[in-house]
């Protein structure tokens, strides 16, 4: 960043502040940081996307199906998740050429949810099992944020763009046939809030994706959260005080502070959602599914622990899932 940015800001100072603030301290890039400050126009971003983002499909979803020991041939659908680069034919073609799936696994690409798409994705995943009993369905979120880069972008967004966001990619399989503990799918929530929609994005330009982020969203968070929370639980006959656990995109600092002080998650389960943060910083939709996973290994989950899993994305909105853990 000092590379990068440095000489166009009289106070460089403060980008330092605002690196410390993030509580971030490793990222996962697919490719070295010296490629990515180079200048690259939209096709080659989107090359450098294809290539990298097909090969972590095939790997997280091969290692799901792996742990849940389902073979490729017995997926009846595929939900990908990606808003970080474009494909046509989309990630879930290349998935089923690649692993073996069966000619006519059904396939549901989701491509511009951005941060909420990996709630979006469990949730239809489990509907699409609840519609077709017996179907296993598996979801793949691979997200290359760092590919959307700017170097010639001077914006503020485009500085704490290089702040926040990192790669990553995750996959989860989806069946009403358990073989394990694991969380059940229950109900779902998706909310667009009025006037925003300039919140959050991306705009497409011809050196590739530019990001659109708000000083307003943690804003949202303090004052919209609560109400939309409470009337969710309310569809389902509970309150706040029975969800025994949390599942939160790590959108930022600040949102993870507001949690707890104005929604009142507890600070134990905000921690899983800082740590992975400051491990791998925010990966778009697969930060939800990096977060659950480390809940789920965490032996901290009791039989009927009910919980929250959710996250914000462009709309802007957010997006809800009731889990309820089962051994």
């Amino acid at each position: 960043m000092r590379r990068v940015f440095g000489g166009r800001y009289s106070d460089f100072g403060r980008i330092d502040r605002m690196v410390e603030q993030t509580g971030i301290h490793t990222r996962s890039l697919t490719v070295p940081p010296e490629q990515l400050v180079a200048p690259r126009d939209l096709e080659c971003s989107n090359g450098l996307y294809m290539e990298t983002a097909r090969g972590l499909a095939r790997t997280v979803a091969s290692a799901a199906l792996d742990q849940a020991g389902i073979s490729a041939n017995a997926v009846d659908a595929v939900v990908a998740v990606s808003c970080t680069g474009y494909a046509i034919p989309s990630l879930d073609v290349h998935l089923v050429n690649d692993l073996g799936m069966r000619r006519q696994t059904r396939r549901l690409p989701i491509t511009e949810l951005g941060c909420g798409g990996g709630t979006v994705g469990l949730a239809l995943a489990g509907e699409l099992v609840r519609a077709r009993p017996g179907s296993t369905v598996l979801l793949v979120s691979v997200e290359l944020c760092s590919n959307t880069f700017q170097p010639a972008d001077q914006s503020w967004e485009n500085v704490i763009a290089a702040m926040l966001f990192g790669d990553g990619a995750a996959a989860a399989v989806v069946t009403d046939r358990p073989s394990g503990p694991g969380p059940s799918l229950l109900a779902s929530r998706s909310h667009l809030f009025p006037d925003t929609i300039d919140y959050m994005g991306y705009v497409l330009k011809s050196s590739g994706f530019h990001l659109v982020m708000s000083p307003r969203v943690p804003e949202m968070v303090r004052t919209e959260y609560l109400p939309l929370l409470t009337s969710f639980l309310g569809e389902q006959e509970l309150a706040q005080r029975d969800l025994a656990f949390y599942v939160l995109h790590p959108g930022g600092a600040k949102i993870l502070r507001y949690y707890e002080e104005y929604v009142g998650v507890p600070a134990e389960w905000l921690a899983f959602s800082a740590d992975d943060m400051g491990r791998h910083g925010n990966m778009s939709s697969a930060s939800v599914l990096f977060v659950l996973d480390a809940i789920m290994r965490s032996n901290r989950l009791h039989d009927g622990d009910l919980g929250l899993l959710g996250s914000l994305g462009p709309g802007f909105c957010a997006e809800m899932l009731l889990l309820r853990w089962e051994e």
